[in-house]
């Protein structure tokens, strides 16, 4: 009987294990790469104070949506794979979608108050 379901709930096991692990992988990555190389790279041209926030900033941001994104892609990949459809190749394209909208919306308007207040 355990032989029936295995080939079937592998891969939603595996995508689940997966998505959580690169995840939180992702996340300490990018907030370490992002604070260091941004707050190295922009502090030449911007003030600390923006450039930290920006690094902080993207970091968060980014390791949220590459979560989001991997434990809808991995899942959906597993279950295409398991009923033996073909991969799903529209969730990239929703994904970079839904990333640039909310890049553009919360970082214009956040680097726009902080040029207003002057920090």
């Amino acid at each position: 009987m355990t032989n029936i379901y295995l080939p079937t709930y592998l891969p939603i096991y595996l995508s689940i294990y997966l998505s959580i692990y690169l995840s939180i992988y992702l996340s300490i990555y990018l907030s370490i790469y992002l604070s260091i190389y941004l707050s190295i790279y922009l502090s030449i041209y911007l003030s600390i104070y923006l450039s930290i926030y920006l690094s902080i900033y993207l970091s968060i941001y980014l390791s949220i949506y590459l979560s989001i994104y991997l434990s809808i892609y991995l899942s959906i990949q597993a279950y295409g794979y398991s009923k033996g459809a073909k991969p799903f190749v529209g969730c990239r394209r929703i994904f970079s979608n839904l990333m640039s909208s909310a890049l553009r919306t919360y970082m214009y308007r956040d680097i726009l108050k902080i040029v207003a207040t002057g920090t």
